[in-house]
């Protein structure tokens, strides 16, 4: 897992057209700033080329943040193709001006053996030494080794206590990861209050596999009051981005009309679309087909198509 960036800009929408100017005249911060808002769409339109170009006038200018940042877009290949090697190169610029973040994604490349030699030793130095100094990333990061057991001896002890402190800094990784543990039981007493609260933390901030937990904890009355209609929102949001199970379960309740009037066309489309991704959905497909007259299905289809499109759109 490596970081996302991280920016300082808080209003976007007018200090674009200020940026620009003192990123044209060179300011390393503003170049930062600008990669930025260009990186993540603030009060402009999301381009990463762009991002990468601001990113790389600042970062070869010395710019730690927009090191680390331009060695993401490496990784990722946001803008750029992408290269392992490049994003090494940039995060070992930007960690050797003490930039924790860079550490801890120059410890996943150590881990992984991307863009160098694998050196579990050498990554787990350098994400407990961003750990140790507060960094959310590096303490994510480590949170995961020990949970997965990740160039480290499984320790689920040190995995609660490490990604309990990124979680409660905002890292929506380990917030879900916190919430799978409760919920399972694993390095923790099995508590389903606690788990649905880490899952919201995440979901709020768009997790898809957390909107799905919680819509299931939600379906079930997990840790939660149950609330059908939750739950069916909850599953919305992953259905829209592919996620087959959560595809199945709305189909689920639109053929039940649990948190939904009941609308079995409905229902056979989101069954039609979990296929698409993968998922066995025939033997609900073939209970609808007991009652769906041949063009009930065929608007079903026609759904579906639709729904493809305007996905392919976004």
């Amino acid at each position: 897992m490596y970081a996302e960036g991280h920016g300082t800009i808080k209003n976007y929408t007018k200090a674009i057209k200020w940026y620009k100017k003192s990123a044209q005249q060179g300011d390393s911060d503003a170049q930062f700033n600008l990669g930025v808002m260009y990186a993540e769409g603030r009060g402009t339109t999301k381009n990463y080329t762009q991002a990468v170009k601001w990113y790389k006038k600042s970062a070869q200018q010395g710019n730690s943040d927009a090191q680390s940042n331009l060695g993401i877009m490496y990784v990722y290949g946001h803008g750029v193709p992408q290269d392992y090697n490049e994003a090494f190169k940039w995060f070992s610029r930007s960690a050797k001006q003490g930039d924790f973040t860079a550490m801890s994604n120059l410890g996943v490349a150590y881990q992984n053996g991307q863009g160098v030699a694998k050196d579990p030793n050498k990554a787990l130095e350098l994400l407990q030494k961003s750990a140790d100094a507060g960094d959310v990333v590096g303490m994510s990061n480590l949170g995961m080794n020990y949970k997965y057991g990740h160039g480290v001896r499984q320790d689920y002890e040190k995995a609660l206590k490490w990604l309990t402190k990124a979680g409660l800094q905002g890292d929506s990784d380990a917030q879900y990861v916190l919430g799978t543990m409760y919920y399972e039981g694993k390095g923790v007493e099995r508590n389903y209050q606690k788990a649905a609260e880490w899952f919201i933390k995440s979901a709020e901030q768009g997790d898809i596999d957390s909107q799905f937990n919680l819509g299931t904890m939600y379906y079930e009355g997990q840790g939660v009051e149950k609330d059908y209609f939750k739950a069916l929102t909850l599953f919305t949001k992953p259905a829209y981005q592919s996620n087959a199970n959560a595809q199945i379960n709305l189909g689920l309740m639109y053929a039940k009309g649990k948190g939904v009037h009941k609308d079995n066309i409905e229902a056979y489309k989101w069954f039609l679309l979990a296929e698409m991704n993968g998922k066995d959905a025939s033997a609900y497909k073939k209970l609808l087909e007991m009652v769906l007259k041949p063009a009930e299905i065929k608007k079903a289809q026609t759904r579906a198509k639709t729904f493809l499109q305007n996905e392919k759109k976004q």
